[in-house]
């Protein structure tokens, strides 16, 4: 997965500019579910703290994107440290 996460971040500059704020969020999600899959708890804890500020972005924006970014990083980094 790792490889196709630098594929994706090599070739963002090919995503229309109207489509690369969603981008960001799912590279963003790929990227904490990775680190948590690896058990790399400080890469999950920086990439939870990402999610707000991406939904900040209005590219981005979607109704309910920040809450369920925000639940997803509770429900990875929850289900990492209870492990």
């Amino acid at each position: 997965m790792r490889r196709y996460l630098g594929r994706a971040e090599r070739g963002s500059a090919s995503v229309p500019a109207g489509r690369r704020g969603q981008f960001r969020v799912l590279l963003g999600i790929a990227r904490l579910l990775l680190a948590r899959q690896r058990g790399n708890v400080p890469v999950v804890a920086e990439e939870a703290q990402r999610p707000r500020a991406m939904t900040d972005d209005p590219d981005a924006a979607q109704p309910g994107l920040g809450e369920k970014l925000r639940a997803l990083a509770l429900i990875t980094v929850g289900g990492r440290t209870a492990t």
